[in-house]
């Protein structure tokens, strides 16, 4: 993947993960949310070409277990959703650029 490229991707996925974060309200939420960010967290190791596991919300920590639902503790998935959009902004001009690319449009 060319290095554009890749920088494009990394702006998909941090706009997706602000959507995820956004979408998580004062509960606990469906695992599918998590498992939505840890297809990201995924997604970005093969782009950086870094081991990110450590960024992922654990399966185990799940519960409720049934047929229909399973969830993802709050306090976990939204302290490992932070840490990993920090990380980006951090590892990345990611932000920056984003912001610039929103103020462009006016």
């Amino acid at each position: 993947m060319e290095k554009k490229e890749s920088k494009t991707k990394l702006e998909e996925i941090y706009s997706r993960l602000i959507g995820i974060k956004e979408t998580i309200g004062e509960q606990n939420f469906f695992w599918d949310l998590a498992d939505d960010f840890n297809k990201n967290v995924d997604e970005s190791s093969e782009i950086l070409d870094k081991d990110l596991n450590y960024y992922k919300i654990p399966e185990e920590k799940s519960f409720g277990h049934n047929v229909n639902h399973k969830y993802c503790p709050r306090d976990i998935g939204l302290s490992k959703i932070n840490q990993f959009i920090r990380f980006l902004e951090n590892s990345t001009d990611i932000s920056e650029k984003i912001k610039a690319k929103s103020y462009d449009k006016y």
